[in-house]
C-alpha cells in the first residue's frame, strides 16, 4: 500500500539522498568548507545549472546542489526560479529581503 508520504530517494555514489519536497532535503552531511568555496568560486553572474557546477568542479552533483542551496541561504547565491529551476548566480543586493 502506498503511505502518501511523496517522499524521493536518489542513492548516487554510495549516499542516500531523500526528498520531501521541493524545499526540503537532507543526506548524512552537510557540505563541507572546501566544496561551498569551491562551488562560491564557480558561481558566475549569469548563473549555471548546479550539475554544470559540479562537473566544472569535478563534485558529486547532489552535493553540489546541496552547497547551491546553503550558499543561497548564506545570501551568496540566488536560484533561478521558474524553468530555469536548478540554476544558481551570484546574489546582487536586489535579492536581499
Amino acid at each position: 500500500s502506498e503511505s502518501g508520504c511523496e517522499a524521493h530517494f536518489i542513492l548516487s555514489r554510495g549516499r542516500l539522498w531523500v526528498f520531501v519536497d521541493d524545499d526540503y532535503w537532507f543526506h548524512d552531511r552537510a557540505p563541507n568548507q572546501l566544496l561551498l568555496d569551491q562551488v562560491r568560486a564557480a558561481l558566475t553572474d549569469e548563473g549555471a545549472h548546479y550539475y554544470a557546477i559540479a562537473d566544472a568542479i569535478g563534485a558529486e552533483p547532489w552535493e553540489t546542489h546541496g552547497a547551491c542551496r546553503q550558499l543561497a541561504k548564506l545570501g551568496e547565491a540566488a536560484e533561478v526560479r521558474g524553468e530555469h529551476r536548478g540554476v544558481y548566480r551570484r546574489s546582487d543586493p536586489t535579492d536581499q529581503p
